[in-house]
């Protein structure tokens, strides 16, 4: 705006998200961030996970329980890959986020029903990983495991795997 002064529309998108125009093209703003100064918008607030699971995985298959945002619940079943060793027996926690911003009604449901493939990674029982929804995008994932595996120990483990999840119903437990 400083640049064009007889300019009464901000056809860069400068000026800031909720920012008065009138004082912007005066010059007399000032704004006390970085960003705010480049004309970026504020950051999303952190936000709870869109859903939560539990998993068991027994050699080369895996069975779990999900939970949605909007209430839901699902179960599931697949095949898996673990490292270091395949023969292993562990349970699993996680909570994970759709990767977009904003979360409409559903979305995470329409995620959750149907196939899925993931990856993921841990050390000493705390690990993360991605999973992807054909069709429903992907998610990042975070949590804390444990479990037996039958080899040399180990403080490091990871895996890929796919399957099916099924909608079992609405639980009344949203957030």
């Amino acid at each position: 705006m400083r640049g064009n002064p007889i300019s009464y529309s901000d056809s860069l998108g400068l000026i800031p998200p909720g920012a008065d125009p009138e004082c912007f093209r005066r010059g007399e703003c000032v704004c006390a961030t970085p960003a705010c100064s480049a004309g970026l918008p504020p950051p999303d607030p952190p936000r709870a996970p869109d859903f939560v699971n539990v998993q068991v995985d027994a050699y080369v298959f895996s069975f779990w329980g999900a939970f949605s945002r909007d209430g839901d619940s699902f179960a599931g079943c697949g095949f898996n890959k673990t490292f270091p060793s395949i023969l292993n027996l562990s349970a699993s926690f996680t909570g994970g986020w759709l990767n977009r911003s904003a979360i409409l009604p559903g979305e995470t449901n329409n995620f959750l029903n149907g196939f899925a493939g993931s990856t993921n990674a841990a050390y000493l029982g705390l690990g993360g990983g991605i999973v992807s929804s054909p069709g429903n995008g992907n998610a990042i994932i975070f949590g804390f495991g444990g479990g037996y595996i039958l080899g040399p120990p180990t403080k490091i483990g990871g895996g890929f795997g796919s399957g099916q999840s099924y909608n079992q119903g609405y639980t009344g437990i949203k957030w």
